[in-house]
């Protein structure tokens, strides 16, 4: 057995290598790269005696340089052990492993936690590579990944365990068996895809003066931290996920329902997502020290084994484009901070451009070959449109400009990833409960967090029983949340933001393994109207696509319908106002740009948004022959009557206008008052012609 541990197989130079662990036949083949290296040893642990099986000294092979390889019989190894590589006497895990054996219980891992036993457990469990004897593992059947378009997505943002912590009717809380439980309450709100927080192994254990390489710079410790836990003092936990030492390849075995088959639960729960038509993208936090090449291994291998759908992680260490010019990652979406060379990305993406001269078009989505259309896989996602939509909605000066840009915002090349509030910062219920951050539950002093929220508390900092704060907040939420829906882009919406979740104004609960940071499954039931507005407003976006529209918008009438596909106003129609001191904007979306069923076109959507603290009337605007603009719905509940006009608003509707209240945005959809098929479907053929090309 231990002949075959001092690399005496022969192996070729140059022929590919594949690191970690695995099997073969009746052997185990351990293989790691540890350049500049010319011994390391291979430390196995018998899990069960909690103690060293045997250390074996290997030795980098000849024609490959750096690389370490040993090869086992099963046979002679305990039935379950962990193993670690270590030179010159340091221990380090091995990169690639792909289970870590002493991390099943969720913030009990370390030697400041639990009792005294767990802790000298600790010593020799903890952090150990693991793997146990075979078991039957999951193996995915007719997967048929979605692969939607950005257009098309409704993304919700969660934490695997904070999710269904607190779930009523949800057996395996805090788990993927649990996410996987709380599917037909996606599928109700019309989530259809899901981009988890980090949930790989990570050492939720802080202590100390640890920097965490993921967090942003505001959200890093200042200070020792001191707040107390279950098993003692001087230790915190590391509830989020970003940090500074991961292990890429293993699935968290603490957000399983049985760790000891958390491979298999994660592929259960990506393949009971994938059968519902949602997506599953991860979250990941890459430290500026990870060798690209790791970087890359690590997004292959998780859609490989766990069909994966997309990531989201630090592209300036391993750019987007390389990413999705990547065979093994063709059609996977990158979600990006941002992409500062967009006109790089299209000479990428376009035709023989990209290539070298080499005329060979660049496939932007896996696609089967007869589909007329590519699909963009790489996408922007940054704060820009949080900033400028909760500015606009608190009612700062000089926004409508910038709101406006962000409603129509669309690009052909790469998706835009659009949302209003995110992990990192106030829920969207807080944006409005609070002006200021309270962190203190954080034990840094309330220093820590952003200080930038463009927040506005409606009267009162933070709980409060005035029924008119409450209503005036409610309807903030529903501003916020009505132009988050309508514009172009992809919504993504945090996780229990649809029914007004709140961290009583913590924003920044990376450390808050407790009620603060798990979403509150209470409020739902207190804030039920909230949910059925969301659900109304996703179901609207899904129903016509002149909200997902596939192009840029060029504010022109390119098919000589008599309207431009989109236009902006004030409260007098076609003359928006962008005036320092204007709070007001409306935005009409074009129906006839945008086909329904091939044959016909869409209706169109007009918004009017009254951010000022006085009711503005607005003109609606004629937009063709045929189509007359209705009232739909607006964020004020006194002005809407089970979804009719209200008698007293009737009579504008009539005069082609509306009053908006103060703080409120409308929606009006436009309805053919003649009904002229021929008309329509002659409008469709020609929106068809100018998107091909004719």
């Amino acid at each position: 057995m231990r002949a075959e541990a001092k690399n005496t197989q022969t192996t070729s130079g140059n022929l590919p290598i594949s690191l970690g662990v695995g099997e073969d036949g009746g052997y185990y083949e351990f293989t790691v790269f540890l350049p500049g290296t010319g011994t390391c040893e291979l430390r196995i642990y018998d899990l069960e005696k909690g103690e060293a099986a045997e250390n074996l000294s290997l030795f980098a092979m000849d024609k490959m340089p750096g690389i370490f390889r040993a090869r086992l019989k099963k046979e002679g190894l305990p039935d379950c052990f962990g193993y670690r590589y270590a030179v010159e006497g340091k221990e380090f895990l091995d990169p690639y492993v792909k289970h870590i054996v002493g991390r099943e219980n969720f913030g009990m891992q370390g030697e400041c936690f639990g009792t005294a036993d767990e802790r000298m457990a600790y010593r020799y469990y903890a952090k150990k590579n693991g793997w146990t004897a075979p078991y039957h593992p999951y193996s995915f059947v007719n997967d048929n990944p979605p692969r939607l378009a950005y257009q098309d997505m409704i993304m919700y943002k969660l934490h695997v365990r904070g999710f269904t912590m607190t779930a009523p009717g949800v057996r395996h809380r805090g788990t993927y068996r649990g996410l996987l439980e709380k599917k037909p309450y996606l599928l109700e709100l019309g989530v259809n895809a899901l981009l988890l927080m980090p949930c790989v192994e990570f050492d939720e254990v802080l202590s100390g003066k640890e920097i965490y390489g993921g967090l942003p710079a505001y959200a890093k410790p200042l200070r020792d931290l001191t707040v107390p836990q279950e098993g003692g003092a001087g230790c915190s936990v590391n509830y989020w996920g970003f940090a500074k030492e991961s292990s890429y390849f293993a699935p968290k075995a603490s957000y399983a329902s049985k760790p000891c088959l958390v491979s298999s639960e994660f592929k259960e729960m990506v393949a009971g997502m994938h059968e519902s038509g949602i997506e599953v993208l991860l979250e990941m936090n890459f430290q500026p020290t990870d060798n690209p090449n790791l970087i890359r291994d690590c997004l292959v291998f998780w859609v490989r084994e766990y069909h994966v759908d997309g990531f989201r992680y630090n592209t300036s260490l391993y750019p987007a484009h390389m990413a999705a010019l990547c065979p093994e990652l063709a059609g996977i979406k990158i979600l990006s901070t941002g992409f500062g060379d967009i006109g790089g990305i299209r000479r990428v993406s376009g035709f023989g451009e990209g290539l070298t001269g080499l005329g060979i078009p660049f496939y932007k989505h896996a696609v089967s070959p007869c589909e007329p259309e590519y699909k963009a896989v790489l996408a922007e996602y940054n704060e820009g449109f949080l900033q400028d939509i909760r500015r606009f909605v608190k009612g700062d000066e000089e926004m409508v400009g910038a709101v406006a840009a962000r409603l129509e915002r669309q690009c052909t090349d790469v998706g835009i990833i659009n949302y209003v509030a995110d992990h990192n910062g106030f829920t969207l219920a807080d944006v409005y409960a609070y002006d200021v951050k309270h962190n203190e539950a954080n034990g840094e002093e309330n220093r820590d967090g952003t200080d930038y929220n463009f927040s506005w508390n409606c009267g009162a900092e933070g709980a409060t029983k005035k029924k008119k704060i409450l209503k005036l907040r409610s309807r903030m939420r529903r501003n916020a949340l009505i132009l988050l829906f309508t514009s172009l882009g992809t919504p993504m919406l945090l996780a229990g933001d649809e029914f007004g979740n709140s961290q009583a104004g913590n924003n920044n609960a990376y450390c808050q393994d407790n009620e603060t940071g798990w979403v509150s499954w209470r409020e739902l039931r207190a804030n039920k109207d909230q949910f059925e507005f969301v659900k109304q407003l996703i179901a609207l976006r899904r129903e016509h696509p002149v909200l997902r529209n596939k192009r840029p918008l060029k504010g022109m009438d390119y098919i000589s319908c008599g309207c431009p596909d989109v236009s902006r106003h004030g409260t007098k129609a076609w003359y928006p106002d962008y005036s320092n001191y204007s709070r007001t904007l409306a935005m009409l979306f074009c129906g006839k740009y945008a086909m329904v069923d091939g044959k016909s076109t869409d209706q169109s959507i007009y918004i009017a948004a009254n951010m000022h603290w006085e009711p503005h009337v607005f003109d609606l605007p004629d937009i063709s022959d045929g189509e007359e603009l209705t009232f739909l719905l607006c964020s004020d509940r006194d002005c809407t009557k089970s979804g009719d006009v209200p008698p007293e608003k009737a009579a504008g509707i009539r005069q082609r206008t509306f009053e908006v209240p103060a703080r409120s945005v409308a929606l009006f959809i436009g309805k053919n008052c003649k009904k002229n098929t021929e008309t329509q479907e002659k409008t469709g053929r020609d929106v068809e012609k100018k998107e091909s090309g004719i």
